[in-house]
């Protein structure tokens, strides 16, 4: 019996660069794509098959799709927020277009591919402390583009996939890359309130919970992914604890520090998850909160052996990118999405706050 087929997406990112090793591991015979050449990390990875692949190219995709002929999609590619208020064509065409493409390429060939789709928690929309926990019968109520292109997609997903996985994803730590590369994340990361709730899990836990999926292929279900409960923390907590792991303190007035308001849509769209029947089913909460924190540790074990010689430096240079202090600093608005709006360069639209898109309109009628 030849080995199922896998065709997993966005093999370059913050997540998939993980995964084709651990696909190959199970006895898949794996797919990657990405638009990137093939990454060097994947060099001798017996198994494995790169197709260097523009998403947004429609003709491109029913191509790849044509060669892969998968039995299974992971569909991890995406433009995340805060990067996708930057440039919110390309991130349209990436979270949803391409979905799309994927889809439609897939009936195509006729193939019943069962579609695994990373979405995001960002699809419930703001929260403030002490709401209710979300699940995967928790509403829709995007806030702003991301989350609006991640609804888009689950839809279109329920609509054109012959059996699917829907995987909502909470906040993934990495301690391999604790400090992001893009700016747009470094301005954000001061931005979300420290009182706000975060449910954060491991990346190699996302990576166990998505190669699970592929395995046991959930039939129409809707999982939540965070980690533990260990991993139920406040902004301020995991602020603390990451900074203190590397050996350094945060600067607690370079964060937003309060809200004027505290209704729901002033908060960002973050909260903690009921992860029961995820863990149930994927079986893949593996590395608990102090686990993580060990490991950030050991990663940064120079800066903390240096932490008092080079604390003042490694503090400023790591505040300066917080829009609350130093020049050009803005006064904390009332809401997380006044100060988004100041600091990305947006108007109403671009957030979407209340206003569901037509794509979305069509596909829930």
């Amino acid at each position: 019996m030849s080995a199922a087929r896998v065709l997993l997406t966005g093999a370059a990112g913050k997540v998939g660069r993980y995964i084709a090793p651990q696909l190959l591991a199970s006895g898949f015979k794996v797919f990657s794509t990405d638009l990137v050449h093939c990454p060097e990390r994947f060099n001798g990875l017996h198994g494995l098959v790169y197709i260097q692949c523009d998403l947004t190219n429609r003709v491109a995709v029913s191509n790849l799709i044509k060669e892969a002929r998968p039995d299974v999609v992971l569909h991890t590619a995406a433009v995340v927020a805060p990067i996708s208020y930057t440039n919110s064509e390309l991130a349209r065409k990436v979270n949803v277009d391409a979905t799309e493409s994927l889809l439609l390429s897939l009936k195509q060939y006729e193939l019943k591919a069962h579609f695994v789709f990373c979405s995001s928690y960002t699809v419930h929309g703001p929260c403030a402390p002490g709401q209710a926990e979300w699940s995967g019968d928790t509403p829709y109520n995007p806030a702003d583009d991301y989350g609006h292109q991640k609804v888009a997609s689950e839809l279109l997903v329920k609509k054109y996939a012959a059996s699917w996985s829907i995987l909502r994803i909470g906040g993934v730590f990495d301690a391999e890359a604790i400090i992001p590369k893009h700016p747009s994340f470094r301005a954000f990361s001061f931005m979300v309130p420290l009182g706000q709730y975060e449910h954060g899990v491991d990346v190699q836990d996302v990576v166990t919970a998505l190669v699970n999926a592929a395995r046991v292929t959930p039939h129409n279900k809707i999982l939540m992914l965070g980690g533990d409960v260990s991993w139920r923390k406040t902004a301020l907590q995991i602020r603390t604890d990451m900074m203190q792991a590397m050996g350094f303190n945060p600067i607690i007035n370079a964060y937003k520090t309060g809200l004027s308001d505290d209704g729901c849509e002033t908060w960002y769209y973050e909260n903690w998850m009921n992860t029961t029947e995820s863990q149930n089913i994927l079986t893949f909460q593996n590395n608990n909160y102090a686990d993580f924190l060990k490991k950030v540790r050991a990663k940064y074990w120079l800066l903390r052996w240096l932490g008092p010689i080079l604390r003042p430096l490694v503090g400023a240079l790591l505040a300066k990118d917080s829009p609350y202090i130093g020049k050009g600093a803005i006064t904390q608005g009332g809401s997380l999405w006044e100060d988004v709006k100041r600091v990305y360069g947006l108007d109403e639209s671009a957030l979407n706050i209340r206003h569901a898109s037509e794509q979305e309109s069509t596909l829930e009628g």
